[in-house]
């Protein structure tokens, strides 16, 4: 079964806050969490695996100057290559 990963695991894997996280994911740029109901503490989300990978790839072409834009379009173009293992991430 493949691994999930809380936002808070994502979070400090890439040094992008949780907010911009979500916003990315909203704007194509990241998979959609699945929620996960946790009883009385709320929902979480489970970001796939490949998520924190895909998530330094974002954040690399954003601080080369890329617009959001722009990665979007690399991103649908396929210059992004998921990977399925996330081990030393």
């Amino acid at each position: 079964m493949p691994r999930t990963y809380t936002t808070p695991e994502v979070a400090e894997a890439t040094g992008v806050s949780g907010q911009t996280l979500r916003r990315w994911a909203r704007e194509g740029l990241l998979p959609i969490p699945e929620k996960i109901h946790r009883g009385g503490r709320g929902v979480g989300s489970a970001w796939p695996e490949g998520t924190i990978a895909q998530a330094r790839w974002v954040l690399d072409r954003l601080n080369n100057n890329e617009t959001i834009a722009q990665v979007l379009t690399a991103l649908q173009a396929g210059e992004y290559r998921a990977k399925t293992n996330e081990r030393g991430a």
